[in-house]
């Protein structure tokens, strides 16, 4: 025990962020780091080695990085990381497409194993660099499950604008669960919106959709069916509309 408490701290002391490493007991086999999520260690604390990789190996070939690594989006920008994504214009049309290349900054939630939006393409992928619990990959991927992903948050903002775009958040929506199915909270939204446009039939079939791809949560089937029973039956103009769980 002492032996392997050693050999942790002296993988761990000359990191400045020594409490990222208790991975290194906790992970089990070799490849553990790959798959051990903690939101106390995956919240942008690599991003300061995810710049200076940036200035060192990319900048100077004119490289944008796509930065998924958790909640760093600001940091990276003030920092002088030019981000894929920065060009609405330009990488818009690109964030919606399936294959991918580049250079890609993320943590392991972004590659674990996920019932919706899953990326399975990383996990069968060796990233170039490994920064604690950060990774750096480069290649051609195929990657539906994070364009879906994207298509939503777009949708989500095209929602929640100060002057609501419904046409656009409900295109975006339909664009990601074309993109990846499985997202059942999605088709809520979806059916939100046809909820209050008044849209029966549409509203009837995006709720089903979700409790398709609900899973196992017994509590909120419940919901979504009485949802549906509510939609069949009554004034569309007397029904709230579902919440989505995901925005919790």
């Amino acid at each position: 025990m002492a032996i392997a408490l050693l050999a942790a701290g002296a993988s761990a002391l000359p990191q400045i962020r020594p409490w990222e490493y208790f991975n290194e007991l906790a992970g089990g086999s070799a490849n553990g780091y790959r798959y051990f999520i903690d939101d106390s260690v995956d919240l942008g604390q690599r991003t300061k080695e995810f710049t200076q990789f940036a200035r060192r190996e990319l900048q100077p070939k004119g490289v944008r990085p796509s930065c998924w690594y958790w909640d760093s989006g600001d940091e990276f920008k003030a920092r002088g990381v030019d981000c894929f994504g920065s060009d609405p214009q330009h990488d818009q049309p690109i964030e919606e497409t399936c294959e991918r290349t580049g250079t890609i900054f993320l943590g392991p939630i972004d590659f674990s194993p996920s019932r919706y939006w899953d990326r399975p393409a990383l996990r069968q992928t060796t990233p170039v660099a490994r920064f604690g619990n950060a990774f750096v990959f480069r290649g051609t991927f195929y990657l539906p499950g994070h364009a879906a992903a994207v298509m939503y948050w777009r949708g989500i903002a095209k929602l929640y604008l100060q002057k609501p775009d419904e046409a656009a958040a409900e295109k975006a929506f339909l664009r990601s669960v074309e993109l990846d199915p499985t997202a059942y909270f999605v088709y809520i939204q979806l059916g939100n919106l046809y909820l209050k446009r008044g849209d029966q039939e549409r509203a009837l079939r995006a709720y089903s959709d979700a409790l398709k791809f609900a899973g196992n949560d017994s509590h909120f089937h419940s919901q979504i069916q009485e949802q549906i029973q509510r939609v069949s039956a009554e004034n569309l103009a007397n029904i709230a509309p579902l919440r989505d769980p995901y925005m919790e």
